[in-house]
């Protein structure tokens, strides 16, 4: 090769790579609006008022399959939900923002509604927080009549000052933990593990865990008023295993052949035990089995 060639061969590959350093240093920014995740957790879409717009009684509302999640805080009025989910086969990501009402009366967090009836099923709620709703979460015979649920998963969700928690039928509740002044969590047929309910400026019908035909394995039920006739563990035809609930002045209560097992309650007094139930392993005294 002539030396002038080689000159201009070897410019030009210098300018390239300084070209290629250049670009290589500068910040790297995603497009504005929705980013569509290709990678292993596939497309993903942002929860907006562009991509799901509400209605009448919901701030934003899902309407088709797939995995969304939250990128702000949002606030729910009065009467409305912050998220209702109108879809099978739907992923929420909250990304740890806030959901939030209006000192207890915004309407409901996130729910599972529709305006006709239908079976919703693979559903999963994920990593944020609620607050000041009148009902954190709400999935399946809650308030909408003929609305089911099944293969419902609610986990590492925080509820504050709300005045109850979750109402599910047929779900798995994983990591929760919710501050209520009426309900902590009220299950039908469904299983919650590793997760707390603190009553606070509660009354005689405030229960922490209300469970029928459900269990419930290390959870802790708590009181920060210590309110007169409120329940620690309300169980008909459920189980509850390693869980302990102090503060509550009916720590457990036991009816329609149900089971405690590994659990400790203070007082003990206030433990209510029918006669076709059974308790296992268990301090009802205020010592740890």
């Amino acid at each position: 090769m002539h030396a002038s060639v080689r000159f201009v061969v070897a410019i030009v590959a210098m300018v390239s790579s300084a070209a290629h350093a250049a670009a290589g240093s500068q910040p790297v920014r995603p497009p504005a609006g929705p980013v569509a995740d290709t990678g292993r957790f596939g497309p993903r879409t942002e929860i907006n008022a562009a991509n799901t717009p509400g209605d009448n009684d919901s701030v934003f509302r899902i309407v088709s399959p797939g995995s969304y999640y939250l990128a702000q805080n949002i606030s729910v009025p009065a009467g409305f939900a912050g998220i209702e989910i109108s879809s099978s086969d739907v992923t929420i990501d909250l990304g740890g923002f806030r959901i939030a009402g209006f000192f207890g009366e915004g309407g409901v967090g996130i729910r599972v509604a529709s305006q006709q009836v239908q079976i919703f099923t693979n559903i999963a709620i994920r990593n944020g927080i609620i607050r000041q709703c009148n009902r954190g979460i709400e999935v399946g015979n809650f308030g909408v009549s003929g609305i089911e649920a099944h293969n419902v998963l609610i986990s590492g969700i925080k509820m504050d000052l709300v005045r109850s928690g979750v109402f599910a039928r047929r779900a798995v509740i994983e990591g929760c933990n919710v501050r209520a002044r009426e309900i902590g969590y009220s299950l039908i047929e469904s299983m919650i593990n590793g997760s707390t309910a603190v009553l606070y400026d509660s009354g005689a019908t405030s229960v922490a865990f209300d469970l029928a035909q459900s269990s419930a394995n290390d959870c802790t039920a708590a009181s920060e008023d210590n309110a007169s006739g409120s329940v620690g563990f309300e169980l008909t035809t459920s189980r509850v295993g390693s869980s302990q609930a102090a503060g509550v002045p009916i720590p457990f209560r036991l009816q329609f052949t149900s089971l405690a097992t590994s659990c400790y309650g203070i007082p003990a007094a206030g433990n209510s035990v029918s006669a076709d139930s059974d308790v296992f392993d268990s301090n009802f005294g205020g010592m740890t089995p």
